[in-house]
């Protein structure tokens, strides 16, 4: 009987043993609970911290692309303006042609001769140019 009680006592002890090591490691594990809670909620924190500067940045870029936008907008303004001060500049300086008084002389009875001679009235030198006329009066 006293075998039998010493190993009830052993196996009791054994218990006590097992549920202090279990009661230490539930411990921790909600000590690891607590904590991971916490670093749940910084990392929400910094997710939401982030999601706002994607916002500002998000906000910032179509500002600038709105900015742009005018930009381009003025800049086809200015490039119609600049090319029509070419345009204008170019037909200020280029050269004109204009014929001069016409001198007419009688050659024969029935036939007049009609002369035209052309002057460069432009800034520019007239290059190849070239033309004919001819023109067919018959009186009676």
């Amino acid at each position: 009987m006293i075998w039998l009680t010493g190993a009830l006592a052993l196996f009791g002890l054994c218990s006590v043993l097992a549920a202090f090591l279990q009661w230490n490691v539930m411990s921790g594990q909600l000590d690891e609970m607590k904590s991971g809670s916490k670093d749940t909620h910084d990392l929400a924190e910094a997710a939401i911290a982030q999601a706002n500067a994607a916002k500002i940045q998000s906000e910032q870029a179509v500002s600038e692309a709105r900015s742009m936008a005018a930009s381009v907008a003025e800049m086809r303004k200015e490039s119609v303006a600049m090319r029509e001060a070419a345009d204008a500049s170019v037909a200020a300086n280029r050269a004109w042609i204009v014929p001069v008084p016409i001198s007419k002389t009688q050659t024969q009875p029935n036939r007049s001769d009609i002369v035209l001679h052309w002057q460069n009235a432009g800034k520019s030198p007239a290059v190849y140019v070239y033309g004919t006329a001819e023109y067919m009066f018959q009186s009676s």
